[in-house]
């Protein structure tokens, strides 16, 4: 399967998303949004998702897909950046997040350090905060987004990977001049 199918629509570069948004507007203010040509259900959390009734972020959206493919993968997984554990504990075999204090968190170091080849990564919202300094953290000026993602892309065997729009600006740039669709 081509990796790039795997990101999520909230990748997809500006225009584009703004055409999505206007031919689903009435799917997203139900309980579904479109995936893959078909209606998910938005996920459900008193952790940075929200209820249907009230404000629903991103996260809604990303943790449905992230529990469809969870649900689909064979094998040991490991997360890059520690966002499952608080939704789904122990659906991941291995939690690599230099800085989150999670239990869950086993590898506490860069996914640069890792060897990723054949895995299975999961990697939500996290990228983008790669060589930013955000949360306090020494910029590390031989990492980054696209650093990151050419090594997931590269080394490992199937992978989940989001991040949001309007964030990074490197990866921001990157995909809306890609033409992956």
């Amino acid at each position: 399967m081509n990796k790039f199918k795997l990101f999520l629509l909230n990748l997809v570069p500006s225009k584009k998303w703004r055409q999505i948004i206007k031919t689903h507007y009435q799917t997203l203010h139900t309980k579904d949004f479109i995936y893959k040509s078909k209606p998910l259900k938005l996920f459900q959390s008193d952790y940075n998702c929200g209820y249907y009734e009230n404000r629903m972020s991103e996260r809604a959206v990303e943790m449905a897909i992230t529990k469809l493919w969870l649900d689909k993968i064979d094998g040991e997984i490991t997360e890059l950046g520690a966002v499952s554990p608080y939704y789904f504990p122990r659906a991941v075999t291995h939690v690599c997040d230099p800085y989150d204090s999670h239990k869950s968190v086993d590898l506490k170091c860069s996914l640069f350090d890792l060897d990723l080849s054949g895995k299975n990564i999961l990697c939500i919202s996290t990228i983008e905060h790669i060589a930013t300094g955000d949360y306090g953290v020494a910029i590390n000026t031989a990492e980054s987004p696209l650093l990151a993602l050419k090594k997931i892309l590269n080394e490992a065997s199937n992978s989940l990977i989001t991040f949001p729009v309007g964030v990074n600006t490197e990866l921001d740039n990157y995909f809306s001049n890609q033409k992956y669709l």
